[in-house]
């Protein structure tokens, strides 16, 4: 049975990265486990990719919007 790893993500583009490397990157490379990478601003519904907004009852920061990631889990 083979290893199956999903990484929720805003920046795709740096995957497989460090899980490229050394004995983890081997087992990539072999098949041994599988990485699958999904971008979270896939399942926004605006034009603009929006997957954050403000915390509830303010403050500094944003969160990420439960609606986009339920989507993204979802699927």
């Amino acid at each position: 049975m083979t290893l199956a790893v999903t990484i929720f993500t805003l920046y795709p583009d740096i995957y497989p990265g460090p899980l490229g490397a050394s004995v983890i990157g081997k087992g990539l490379a072999t098949e041994a486990w599988h990485l699958k990478v999904v971008n979270i601003r896939d399942y926004a519904e605006d034009k603009y990719g929006t997957v954050d907004g403000e915390p509830y009852g303010g403050g500094a920061g944003m969160v990420l919007r439960a609606d986009v990631m339920h989507r993204a889990l979802a699927a």
